[in-house]
């Protein structure tokens, strides 16, 4: 059963009074898409009464679509119950016998909200919401609906008060009564818009049928920045964008030549100072005794509404390409793990290497550039997580400079400028040269002759930060600045997309960006980068300020054998990574006993024929993961310790190991580090078992 909603306000009295609907299309259409933007419907409409006070549906929206139509349902028994009564009505629950309401429910509507229209206490007509899903509506929609009814009530109010005067004279006659004199040239149909469109917020213009300029309401030139042109001197085609003019010229043409074109569509138009917008139009026909006599439009700028789209979009299609790479990198690194350790078991194996100490040296390089490109691709994919630290970027940048110079050729001037000593900013140490490096390479192939790099430190008050687009606090600042070739506005827009490139092929992967972007974003900073044709690049890195600068630790690697002998379950699913590893182990003296997943390694653990001192198993395995391997042998067999060992970076794995305290070891494996780690473990495990003696 229907519901009246009682509402708290005096109710309006249900005044008949008509309207004249002929100018009120712009207006509808606003309020629809008003209540489209907070209300739930599949379907909505609007009754109005005309002259005589009989009610009319004047025309359809449907959800999802900006279009008007004409609509054939006739009007119902509770839009009548509302006319009458001005009190408003929800019904969740409409059934087939509810008598007129039965085309509705036809059209798959269950829920129904119709509002009533109300200015000077008057009803002038009800909107009208349908959704298919039952209980759709509640008393905050209603609220939300009539507070969008009364934004436009000035506008409905004008109308009904034009209309109001229309029928008592001639429409002439009381136009040139009740407004200052105009021109008689000015047709009757643009005085009477005037009076209605000039309140509204969005911007109508009227033309005739040769495309001049009668009517352009207030909205229409601050729009355009047409404040003060006058009418005569606006040419429309001035604010299309050249590459729209010609498609909106032949559909005008169309129109009033009465070949049926689209009403709704949109298009870029230019405000008077260049500035591009992209705007939403819907276009009515004027139509006065089956005579056209040109068109209304309503436009809306819907640049944001553009911008955030695109943003939405660029972020999905960032998003798909990241798992990919991500993916890619994962796998990848399970080979890289070989890569990495045959020319180490080579050289190990081999009694005298000078023979073949040059094809193992370009095996190594190619190797390290391989594991370089997986790095960028977890980079991009963010699946690296950006160690925390803190370091100072002028004292960064000046014990990078040795090797810059050897990266660019010597006819480039690399100079170091900061305003002071000491800019810390938060982030660590090796992920700063990563991206000053990856900065200088690019200005290199840019065909810069100089490459200038900057430090400074910038405190932002309240005020400031409103101007600069972020918010306040202590900020550390890098730059990178060339005088290379530039870019346009279209590079510019691309250049952190992966795999996107304008160096020649064999110059670059397209990579390097996405990995710095992909960086800075990571340790909670941002980059901007300025650049024209001819006129070099500048590129501004911020961050946010750190506190005491990390000291570089003195690398103390050892190569050697491990310090004693060791049996190792090696749990790895990936064949060509198990292999190797089970070489490396060996090469180190190690005893190894493989298991090809997670499963088979927990029956191993169970079996006390096997003496084991260390378990070595990768995190993200098929059946059992490597967390239900190392609970299963601290079940088991406590006292032996576990590494955890991925291809994936440890921080993206955080939620695989919310509670265990393990040693993790990221592929691509190297000897050196594996050896250092199996020490330590083996060590800390003889101590415990030491301590836990005595």
């Amino acid at each position: 059963m229907p519901v009246k909603v009682q509402m708290t306000a005096e109710k309006p009295t249900a005044t008949l009074s008509g309207l004249d609907y002929r100018n009120l299309v712009p207006v509808i259409r606003a309020i629809f898409i008003a209540v489209r933007d907070e209300i739930e419907f599949d379907q909505a409409s609007f009754v109005f009464l005309d002259a005589e006070g009989n009610p009319r549906r004047e025309s359809a929206f449907q959800a999802g679509s900006p279009r008007l139509e004409n609509s054939q349902l006739p009007v119902s028994a509770n839009v009548l119950r509302v006319l009458r009564s001005g009190v408003p009505l929800i019904n969740n629950d409409l059934q087939p016998n509810d008598g007129r309401s039965q085309t509705l429910v036809d059209v798959g509507i269950r829920c129904t909200m119709v509002v009533p229209v109300c200015v000077d206490e008057a009803v002038l007509g009800t909107l009208n919401l349908g959704a298919e899903r039952s209980d759709a509506y509640d008393e905050s929609d209603l609220h939300k609906a009539m507070a969008i009814l009364e934004r436009f009530n000035g506008v409905l109010g004008e109308a009904r008060r034009y209309s109001i005067n229309a029928r008592i004279t001639d429409q002439e006659s009381a136009v040139e009564h009740t407004r200052p004199r105009v021109p008689a040239q000015v047709p009757p149909f643009v005085l009477r818009a005037d009076r209605v469109l000039s309140q509204i917020s969005d911007a109508v213009l009227i033309d005739d049928v040769d495309g001049r300029v009668l009517f352009a309401n207030r909205a229409f030139r601050i729009l355009f920045g047409l404040e003060d042109e006058s009418l005569e001197d606006i040419v429309l085609e001035d604010y299309v964008a050249p590459e729209w003019r010609e498609i909106l010229r032949k559909r005008h043409n169309d129109r009033i030549r009465g070949i049926e074109v689209a009403n709704e569509f949109e298009y870029i138009g230019l405000r008077r100072d260049g500035t591009r917008l992209a705007l939403e139009v819907t276009v009515v026909p004027v139509i006065e005794d089956g005579v056209m006599l040109g068109t209304q439009s309503m436009i809306r700028d819907v640049t944001e509404r553009k911008k955030l789209e695109q943003k939405k979009v660029h972020a999905q299609r960032m998003e798909a390409l990241g798992q990919l790479a991500g993916g890619i990198a994962h796998d990848f690194n399970n080979l890289l793990t070989a890569m990495v350790a045959c020319p180490v078991l080579i050289r190990h194996k081999l009694e005298d290497e000078e023979d073949f100490e040059e094809e193992l040296e370009i095996l190594e390089s190619a190797v390290e550039r391989a594991v370089v490109l997986t790095r960028q691709l977890l980079a991009f994919s963010r699946k690296r997580v950006v160690s925390a630290g803190h370091v100072d970027i002028a004292d960064s940048m000046a014990s990078l400079q040795p090797m810059l110079r050897r990266l660019i050729e010597e006819n480039i001037d690399l100079v170091l400028e900061t305003a002071q000593r000491k800019c810390v900013a938060a982030i660590h140490p090796n992920q700063l040269e990563q991206i000053v490096v990856n900065l200088v390479i690019n200005a290199r192939d840019a065909g810069a002759t100089e490459i200038r790099l900057g430090a400074e430190s910038l405190h932002v008050s309240d005020e400031e930060a409103r101007d600069l687009g972020f918010g306040p606090g202590k900020f550390a600042i890098a730059t990178v600045v060339d005088n290379g070739a530039g870019m346009s506005p279209e590079v510019v827009a691309r250049i952190f997309d992966p795999f996107f490139t304008t160096k020649t092929v064999g110059r670059g992967t397209g990579l390097g960006l996405a990995m710095v972007h992909g960086i800075v974003e990571a340790s909670g900073g941002a980059i901007r980068v300025e650049s024209q044709p001819g006129q070099g690049t500048t590129f501004k890195i911020r961050f946010q300020a750190g506190s005491t600068p990390l000291q570089k630790k003195a690398l103390t690697l050892s190569f050697g054998e491990l310090t004693r002998a060791a049996t190792v379950l090696l749990v790895e699913d990936d064949e060509v990574s198990r292999r190797t590893i089970a070489a490396l182990l060996s090469s180190g003296g190690m005893s190894v006993v493989e298991a090809t997943d997670g499963d088979r390694a927990m029956a191993i653990v169970e079996d006390p024929h096997f003496g084991i001192d260390l378990v070595l198993t990768d995190l993200v395995m098929p059946r059992a993961s490597g967390i239900e391997v190392a609970a299963h042998l601290a079940a088991h067999r406590p006292r032996v310790p576990v590494i955890l060992m991925s291809g994936h970076a440890k921080g993206v794995l955080a939620d695989l190991i919310p509670s265990l305290r393990l040693p993790f070891l990221e592929k691509p494996l190297r000897r050196a580090s594996l050896f250092r780690l199996i020490q330590e473990v083996l060590d800390r495990a003889d101590s415990t078992q030491t301590t836990n003696k005595a």
